[in-house]
């Protein structure tokens, strides 16, 4: 190599560093790698949480020592038992003000709160599984960042990011599933389909119009349901968000699958497995039959789906209606 040569590497290289520290944090600004799987690029979500108090030790008063009481003066204690935890509550909503955030979405962020807390009236699960409407806000922002003329790179369009054969079959065309007003209520419809796969997996087949030996991974997931019970309402959210990101009959084989190896199907965690080796989890074999050679990315997107849309619920909720992430 010649000097020329020699120095224009050398120069290269120099200004490759420099503009590294020029822009501190570059390399740290993208969020970790699950992150990229998500379907819309404009979702993100920072994690700040407010670092733990810490207290000094207590110093312990001196006792002075007295004489031992007779064993059979001892005073008689109760067992003391843990209190248990507090049964997972939604929390109440009366209007599109109970619903204002503070997500970093900027002014779009608050701008269609009346519709979607309209669209949840519609909800034809309340007697199972509620759909509050931070939830569905939160969907939304994962989904489109409440960018109502959103593309995601496979073709899904606006705020619910409808496919479009999905939209052609709630009414929509092009322009209207860019239409806020008419895209959130058939993202509520959309999202209550993949629910009802979870909530009724016997009654599945009838859905798909197929005889009950087609869908065999439905039958034992309902068997499942009567051997362990219906899942929580913590569950179902779990569930029936992961369904609206990777399809209601991708979730079913998973959970069959984890069923078959004598694992609660109604865990997320159990679906999903050690995510660092996943491909004989439940989840990535069922992407494997659904998606072909595109598992290994789906798997990452629909496992880390409903973590990412209750870690933002979460952040608008007081303690107590936190929804535990499983």
């Amino acid at each position: 190599m010649s000097v020329v040569s020699n120095w224009r590497v050398a120069t290269s290289t120099l200004l490759l560093a420099l503009a590294a520290l020029a822009v501190p944090g570059a390399v740290e600004a993208r969020e970790s790698l699950d992150d990229l799987y998500i379907s819309s690029p404009l979702f993100k979500i920072e994690d700040v949480w407010p670092a733990p108090e810490t207290t000094p030790p207590a110093i312990e008063p001196f006792i002075q020592e007295t004489e031992a009481l007779p064993a059979e003066n001892l005073p008689l204690l109760e067992p003391q038992t843990p209190p248990l935890p507090p049964a997972f509550s939604v929390p109440a909503a009366a209007g599109p003000q109970d619903i204002v955030t503070e997500w970093g979405y900027g002014v779009r962020e608050n701008k269609y709160n009346a519709a979607i807390f309209k669209a949840t009236d519609a909800w034809p699960h309340s007697d199972k599984v509620p759909l509050h409407p931070l939830l569905l806000k939160s969907l939304l922002a994962c989904e489109s960042g409440f960018d109502p003329l959103a593309v995601s790179y496979t073709g899904a369009m606006g705020i619910a990011q409808l496919t479009p054969e999905t939209a052609r079959r709630f009414g929509l065309d092009w322009s209207s599933s860019r239409d806020p007003q008419r895209a959130i209520p058939a993202g509520v419809k959309v999202l209550a389909e993949k629910a009802q796969v979870v909530l009724y997996p016997g009654a599945y087949h009838k859905l798909m119009g197929l005889p009950p030996e087609r869908c065999l991974y439905a039958q034992k997931v309902d068997a499942a349901y009567q051997s362990w019970g219906e899942p929580s309402v913590e569950q179902y959210w779990h569930l029936m968000l992961a369904a609206y990101n990777g399809g209601g009959g991708t979730i079913l084989r998973a959970m069959a699958v984890a069923s078959d190896r004598g694992l609660d199907p109604r865990e997320w965690s159990n679906l999903v497995g050690d995510s660092s080796n996943p491909q004989n989890t439940p989840l990535y074999l069922a992407c494997r039959e659904i998606f072909g050679r595109g598992a290994a990315n789906k798997y990452r997107e629909v496992a880390n789906y409903p973590l990412k849309v209750l870690k933002l619920y979460n952040k608008s909720v007081p303690a107590h209606h936190q929804v535990k992430l499983i």
